[in-house]
């Protein structure tokens, strides 16, 4: 089980070295090729965006554009698309959803069949 534990962090630290760009990836793979894990064969993501649109950010467009009156989701994400120009619609549908659900669970929205209003 510790061995497991230990690939697994140098495993993720060695994405995280590729994803921001740090110091220190020559040495985390010298540490995977003793432990016998060749580091090519590990998937890494693609960088990410410095923070396209943080939760935040997400929930306080949401409720300013439920602030005028119930909307379906795809109004909610069209409006989020037009404000924030850095994603496309499809990540804005993603995310206004997951934004709508937290908001939900929250108590701060609520639904009614396909409108969603202030709660």
């Amino acid at each position: 089980m510790l061995d497991k534990t230990i690939d697994s962090a140098l495993i993720n630290l060695r994405r995280q070295i590729i994803r921001c760009n740090l110091d220190g990836l020559p040495h985390v793979e010298a540490l995977l090729i003793l432990r016998g894990i060749d580091p090519a064969s590990q998937h890494v993501t693609k960088p990410r965006p410095d923070n396209m649109l943080a939760r935040r950010a997400m929930g306080s467009l949401i409720l300013e554009c439920l602030r005028e009156g119930p909307k379906r989701g795809r109004d909610v994400a069209a409006f989020v698309a037009t404000r924030e120009p850095r994603i496309t619609r499809a990540q804005a549908m993603r995310r206004v959803y997951q934004g709508l659900h937290r908001l939900h669970k929250h108590g701060m929205v609520m639904r009614d069949g396909r409108l969603w209003q202030l709660a």
